[in-house]
């Protein structure tokens, strides 16, 4: 058992946060934003102070169309990913 699964078990963790974009991730796909992200690591390396966004105006954000811009995903093709990640990642936290 690894320190980390160590760590985790001794500190009765039942719940761990995931995300994931997908298969493809959105920025690759078209326009994405960045809200920058806190502090909370050891010495703030996971600060970044990004603040982007691809909209001009108010406009351009109300007349965003996502299907278009991203296109619409395979069901089928996002249904397997997520099935292969929560697989891997029930080994991987698969500790007690």
């Amino acid at each position: 058992m690894k320190a980390w699964q160590k760590f985790y078990q001794w500190a009765g963790y039942d719940f761990l946060w995931f995300n994931s974009d997908g298969p493809v991730s959105w920025d690759k796909l078209g326009r994405t934003t960045d809200m920058g992200h806190a502090v909370y690591a050891e010495k703030g390396m996971d600060f970044r102070d990004t603040l982007k966004c691809p909209f001009k105006t108010p406009d351009e954000v109300l007349n965003f169309d996502a299907a278009e811009e991203y296109g619409i995903p395979d069901i089928n093709e996002r249904a397997g990913y997520y099935r292969q990640v929560h697989n891997e990642i029930k080994k991987t936290f698969q500790m007690w």
